[in-house]
């Protein structure tokens, strides 16, 4: 009973100042029940700062997106990027280099060829962007779209 706890949670932590910890426990004079309900108080304490640390480290994680988003859209002078390696391409779409490079073969992806250099335009990105882009999945939507477009027709006295 003559352990001392606080020093096996300061090897855990990393840290050996004892006044970030409640106080330690552990001394022959105390009851059993007393030490149960102080290693309790302990083991509280340490999954409330575990907590803290998991949302800390959270807010690390999505200011370091935010940032590298913020470097990888804009050039050095601080305006939006106009022109893209294929690495950078590839991230700004989402989707892997092979995956680019396959885009590219199959002319689904305009670009520049600057000597060996490869270059996607910004208006490149978009218009595949909005090539790619999926209609809405409401049937609704879709036959009140067709059923106006006929009425167009139909009005006009076309076909």
């Amino acid at each position: 009973m003559g352990t001392h706890i606080s020093t096996g949670i300061s090897s855990v932590t990393g840290t050996s100042n004892s006044a970030r910890l409640p106080a330690a426990i552990g001394t022959s004079a105390e009851a059993p029940g007393d030490v149960s309900s102080e290693i309790g108080r302990l083991l509280a304490h340490l999954e409330h700062k575990l907590s803290e640390l998991d949302q800390l480290q959270q807010a690390i994680v999505e200011d370091a997106h935010a940032l590298a988003h913020a470097v990888n859209t804009h050039s050095r002078s601080g305006r939006p990027r106009t022109v893209f390696s294929i690495r950078d391409a590839a991230r700004e779409l989402g989707v892997s280099v092979s995956m680019l490079h396959k885009l590219l073969k199959d002319r689904r992806l305009g670009h520049l060829k600057v000597g060996a250099r490869t270059l996607i335009t910004a208006e490149h990105l978009a218009a595949f962007r909005r090539a790619s882009e999926v209609g809405s999945a409401d049937p609704g939507a879709q036959r009140g779209a067709t059923r106006s477009h006929l009425d167009t027709v139909a009005l006009a006295g076309g076909s």
